[in-house]
């Protein structure tokens, strides 16, 4: 199979989407998670290697086309020797229509800690970690043979483009999106669930560039409305408006040895009230233990309603 990518690079600052990008509520409009991604990327670039972002607060202002030509705008807003807030801005290359814009801060890498302080905060952070392994708070990866028995088993009918570029498995096993049997569903209109995902064999960022662990988490993490949804797909549109990521640190190499990219899991919480609005909370992890946590405003109605 030939390789296949989300995007195009046309300059520095110029994309075209491709098909992979497609979300799942237009086959006009990109899903969050591929600009979003793209955005990231972008800063992290524009900000340099001695740099790791550490929060990034994406306002998703109408539906993103998933044809055309798009340009990322960068500017600085403040810049200090151990943060740089930037905010970047998702326009149209031909109308500058304004589709979403994203602040970020970065952080520097530089280790300003002594020995004695850095081996206080080491042991806080082993003693941190073994205390959420003891209490299950950090999920335990399935085992390759469990993995692949399970994309084995999943549906050759995607939802959406988008979703054929991504693999994704579940526990409890259950679709992406919510179905008629709401197994997880309270009686509080909460949903919660534990999964993990991955871009499928042979899809790439663009050509020249492959996804990285931030790129996996971003892109990936904005799937957790859908992941934890409430309502059902098909009858209801439950899509997030915005999209924040906070990074304690940048996530670590997986070592599942499954095929070329590696896993992230996250543990989505999604919970409505009737007035048409929802949250999604999720905590992203690595083997390690937590690295991220990102938060989604929705607004839920009836399909045949509009946006």
């Amino acid at each position: 199979m030939a390789k296949q990518y989300f995007y195009r690079r046309l300059s520095k600052d110029t994309f075209q989407p491709t098909d992979l990008t497609i979300g799942p509520w237009s086959v006009s409009s990109q899903h969050g998670g591929p600009p979003s991604a793209l955005m990231a990327s972008m800063l992290r670039e524009h900000a340099g290697d001695s740099f790791r972002l550490a929060r990034m607060s994406v306002t998703l202002y109408r539906p993103i086309p998933a044809t055309g030509e798009h340009r990322l705008h960068i500017s600085c807003l403040s810049e200090t020797r151990s943060t740089k807030h930037l905010v970047v801005t998702y326009v149209d290359a031909v109308s500058n229509r304004i589709y979403a814009r994203a602040e970020a801060i970065l952080l520097a890498r530089t280790d300003t800690a002594t020995p004695a302080t850095r081996a206080h905060l080491e042991y806080i952070d082993a003693t941190t970690r073994a205390a959420d392994v003891q209490h299950s708070v950090i999920p335990q990866f399935p085992s390759p043979t469990a993995l692949q028995k399970q994309l084995g088993s999943q549906s050759n009918a995607p939802l959406s483009t988008f979703m054929q570029a991504m693999q994704t498995v579940f526990e409890p096993s259950r679709a992406m999106y919510g179905s008629k049997t709401h197994d997880c569903v309270h009686a509080n209109r909460e949903s919660a669930c534990v999964w993990y995902a991955r871009p499928a064999a042979g899809v790439g960022f663009w050509p020249g560039r492959e996804l990285d662990a931030v790129d996996r988490a971003v892109m990936f993490g904005d799937m957790s409305s859908g992941a934890s949804a409430v309502l059902e797909y098909g009858v209801y549109i439950y899509s997030n408006v915005d999209y924040t990521v906070n990074f304690l640190r940048d996530p670590e190499p997986d070592t599942i040895g499954m095929n070329e990219q590696e896993w992230v899991c996250f543990r989505p919480r999604t919970r409505i009230n009737p007035g048409g609005s929802g949250v999604t909370a999720s905590k992203v992890f690595d083997r390690r233990g937590i690295f991220a946590a990102t938060l989604q405003n929705l607004i839920t109605r009836k399909m045949e309603s509009r946006l």
